[in-house]
């Protein structure tokens, strides 16, 4: 996650549509085209405010190793506890 003024859409405007927009869940982009969602924006007070997350996975030339070797946090924010991992994160 970034604040907003740290994100900025280089390429590929055009292939994307926009989804999802929920107080809860914010807005999410998607490719027309395979249907991935690269990235996705909202305003959570629990994360600080204005954010955009981003699918690190759909980065161009991202080594694979690389994404492996990055450090995972989970939070729980089904049940809006975001501080705390979840009790089950093996489906994560």
């Amino acid at each position: 996650m970034v604040k907003p003024d740290a994100f900025r859409l280089s390429a590929g405007q055009q292939e994307l549509g926009y989804g999802f927009p929920t107080d809860k869940m914010g807005t999410r982009a998607h490719c027309k085209e395979c249907g991935m969602t690269p990235f996705g924006w909202g305003h959570l007070e629990q994360v600080g405010g204005d954010y955009v997350s981003i699918n690190l996975a759909c980065l161009d030339d991202l080594d694979p190793a690389e994404l492996l070797a990055a450090p995972v946090t989970y939070q729980d924010g089904r049940n809006d506890n975001w501080w705390n991992v979840p009790a089950e994160t093996r489906h994560l």
